[in-house]
Order: structure tokens, then C-alpha cells, then sequence
């Protein structure tokens, strides 16, 4: 999965751009920049989305967290799952 991908699913999880940019504490045209790929994510987002999304911020940005492998690369359905797998790497 991109980075672009992970956050196209933590758009669908929020249910619309602007529900994801009240969540990540930013403006609609933040998010429209992001999704787009005119623009990364910053850190402070991604912590965010994955707190209350469930979306991996190794998925999110694995240029600053590094990139997970295996069955915890999958984006996280039940928001614990994907710290179970991370535990026991």
C-alpha cells in the first residue's frame, strides 16, 4: 500500500475531507493536497490519524517511521490488531 493509498483510507474511514481535516486539525484544502500527492502528510497528522483512524503511520510516512513488513503492513481493521502485530516483531 502507498502512503497516498493509506491516506485515501483514513479519508474513507473519517467519511469525508472535511471530518479527516477537523480530526488532523487542519483545513479541506489541506486534505484535497494530500490526497492529491502535491503534498505528504506531516508527522503530527499521522500520529493522529493512527490514534483515532487505525491507519498505520508506517503506512502513512514510512520515510520518517519506516516501513513495516508482513501481515502488520495490512491497514489495521480493528484499531488493535496492527499493535499486536508490532509487538511481537
Amino acid at each position: 500500500m502507498t502512503p497516498q493509498q493509506a491516506f485515501s483510507e483514513a479519508l474513507h474511514r473519517a467519511g469525508s475531507q472535511a471530518a479527516l481535516a477537523s480530526i488532523v486539525g487542519k483545513r479541506q484544502p489541506a486534505i484535497s493536497k494530500r490526497l492529491n500527492g502535491s503534498c505528504r502528510a506531516e508527522a503530527d497528522e499521522v500520529l493522529v490519524i493512527e490514534r483515532k483512524l487505525g491507519v498505520s503511520r508506517h503506512l502513512l510516512r514510512p520515510d520518517i517511521f519506516g516501513e513495516i513488513i508482513g501481515e502488520a503492513a495490512a491497514v489495521d481493521c480493528n484499531r488493535s490488531a496492527l499493535f499486536q502485530g508490532e509487538a511481537s516483531l
